[in-house]
């Protein structure tokens, strides 16, 4: 792993350190990311004057200052290097990496006290690179895995499920889904787990022991097959954390998905519009008929809805963070893209975004004679903003009347 060492936060008004810049999420290598993901900066910063904390500080990459830290966390190291007022001069400041230039990035800080008001700029704070594709040059396996996940966790305590088998979490405390993967082939644990929630690659803490497992299953060799991926579930909707395995020898299998959701969730309509998905629907069929691209559509209870596309978050380029069929504003169906297509993949120059394709199918169940809105939006790859794919005016008939 690249080394990392402290940048010096210096004027005349100020002093400090930024102590750390890292990825959020599956962490390659210190002090550079992938565009497209978000990087935490944690640092400390004194007033040159008084030594006590500041009121303010903004972060941001290529001059564009427009992330708030937060700022007043407990640094003793600091306090005892230069006293007592010292102590909430820490700060951690979150940023998206979404620049389409790759290379070293300046970071820009913007702090201000009651006594001054500064910008800094750090040369070559941090490095961007395209996405890296982890399943690159790996060959497709589906069998010979002993696999459980234990369940989604908040705490030590399993996370309730709804009645859809949705896992249901408070944003208060530690989260994360336990379970374990034993190559029964090698008879040893997963080299490696992989851990995708849409367009995002989580960390995925492996190698943990569970002897409990191995003495179950007879793999003695496998003693160390837990694993647990830290994950907090967006305020938006529900997101499909999918797990995968890769063996010694570089083959991997899809093992199984585990979906969440916030105790309170909010609609994607709380979301920005993004100008970065681009997409194509490539069928839609109502009752097994192809539909036009314009005018309305009639329907009557019970007839199937199907569409079928490919969505891709071209910030990175990225997989999208998931797809919704809305019937007015209430979700009716929600999906990934989770099917292969390499055409698309070769348009963007990136293998990571292969699997772009989505397919869902709906019935239309029984609603009152009425014009109803149809939408399809889809996510960006961190859920942080969306995108409305295609929309039709729904004409819903009385049975026999179609």
């Amino acid at each position: 792993m690249q080394m990392w060492s402290s940048l010096t936060i210096s004027s005349s008004a100020f002093f400090g350190s930024i102590d750390e810049i890292r990825q959020i999420g599956r962490i390659e290598s210190v002090g550079e990311a992938a565009i497209g993901d978000y990087v935490a900066i944690r640092g400390w910063v004194l007033d040159t004057d008084s030594r006590a904390s500041v009121l303010s500080v903004d972060l941001g990459l290529d001059k564009r200052v427009e992330h708030r830290a937060v700022i007043g966390i407990d640094r003793p190291d600091v306090r005892d290097a230069h006293g007592e007022r010292a102590l909430k001069s820490g700060f951690i400041g979150i940023i998206p990496v979404r620049s389409a230039e790759i290379g070293a990035k300046p970071l820009h800080l913007r702090i201000t006290s009651p006594h001054a008001h500064v910008d800094i700029a750090l040369s070559d704070a941090l490095t961007t690179r395209r996405p890296s594709d982890p399943f690159a040059g790996l060959s497709r396996r589906q069998d010979g895995w002993a696999f459980a996940l234990d369940g989604m966790f908040v705490g030590d305590v399993l996370a309730p499920l709804d009645r859809f088998g949705v896992s249901i979490v408070s944003p208060e405390g530690f989260t994360s889904i336990r379970g374990w993967a034993i190559d029964e082939v090698a008879g040893r644990p997963a080299r490696e787990i992989i851990a995708r929630a849409g367009g995002r690659y989580l960390h995925v803490l492996g190698g943990l022991p569970r002897p409990d497992v191995a003495a179950n299953t007879g793999y003695a060799a496998a003693v160390d097959c837990g694993f647990v991926v830290p994950f907090l579930p967006s305020p938006i909707g529900v997101d499909e954390i999918r797990l995968y395995a890769i063996t010694e020898n570089g083959g991997y299998s899809y093992l199984d998905s585990v979906r969440a959701r916030q105790f309170q969730t909010l609609g994607s309509s709380a979301l920005p519009e993004s100008d970065d998905i681009r997409s194509s629907i490539d069928e839609f069929t109502i009752g097994g008929r192809k539909v036009e691209s314009d005018g309305q559509l009639a329907i009557t209870a019970g007839t199937p809805i199907s569409l079928r596309g490919w969505a891709v978050d071209s910030v990175g380029p990225r997989l999208t963070g998931g797809i919704e069929l809305l019937l007015d504003d209430a979700v009716v169906v929600q999906t990934q893209t989770n099917l292969p297509r390499p055409d698309v993949a070769e348009s963007f120059g990136d293998l990571g975004v292969t699997e772009s394709e989505f397919a869902l199918q709906w019935a239309m169940p029984p609603l009152a004679v009425g014009t109803y809105r149809l939408s399809l939006r889809a996510f960006s790859a961190r859920r942080d903003a969306t995108a409305l794919l295609t929309e039709r005016e729904l004409i819903v008939e009385a049975a026999g009347s179609v």
